[in-house]
């Protein structure tokens, strides 16, 4: 809240502040570099404004809170697709309800670090996010058409190889007893998969039409 109301507000002012200056610039050879330095001091401070904005949304997951897992996963696809190159299809099958709040924000911060995984390391050019609501399970999938990598045979083997984020996944997975797994092969992608098994009787906490959204 703070980086929000104070940094960023402040970031605000300043790009403010730089587009008056622009409009004070007189004409005239001398001018012409000044010009410039003020039109590359805006493009810096709103590229800033726009990774200040989107960390500040991944601190706090907004979307998460008010409207659950699914609209939250959507966004961040929507969110990562263009600054990133890449195109991501985000995707919901079953009837979705809300899960438990620790549940629910493991499960996004999975898919993040997942898909942070896939813009850094991945070079690939299609990426899809998957929610699957189905009786007594829900499923999350991130897969790419990425170089892939060959995966330890152990977790505990992924800190050694400096694939920190993957460790960092079976950690949250654990915490909430779900089952992580990853399935890739140099030159053929990557798979990322959690599956959490739910508590009999909560599929009727809601019901929202199925929807898939590129």
């Amino acid at each position: 809240r703070e980086l929000h109301d104070d940094t960023l507000q402040a970031l605000i002012a300043l790009n403010q502040r730089v587009q008056l200056a622009q409009l004070d610039v007189n004409g005239g050879p001398a001018s012409a570099g000044l010009s410039r330095s003020l039109a590359e001091i805006q493009s810096l401070s709103d590229q800033t404004i726009q990774n200040l904005r989107r960390f500040t949304r991944a601190l706090r997951p907004i979307y998460l809170e008010e409207l659950g897992l699914s609209a939250a996963l959507e966004m961040l696809a929507r969110e990562n697709s263009q600054p990133a190159g890449l195109a991501i299809q985000f995707r919901r099958a079953g009837t979705e309800r809300r899960l438990p709040e620790a549940a629910e924000l493991a499960l996004y911060r999975i898919a993040q670090e997942a898909l942070s995984n896939v813009i850094r390391h991945a070079r690939a050019s299609q990426a899809e996010l998957i929610i699957d609501y189905q009786p007594g399970r829900v499923t999350l999938v991130m897969q790419d058409n990425g170089i892939g990598f060959s995966v330890p045979e152990s977790p505990a083997e992924f800190a050694p190889s400096g694939h920190f984020g993957f460790l960092g996944m079976h950690e949250r997975a654990e915490a909430i007893g779900a089952r992580l797994e990853i399935s890739s092969r140099p030159g053929q992608g990557t798979r990322v998969a959690v599956k959490l098994e739910t508590a009999p009787g909560s599929e009727d906490n809601l019901d929202l039409t199925s929807r898939q959204v590129e």
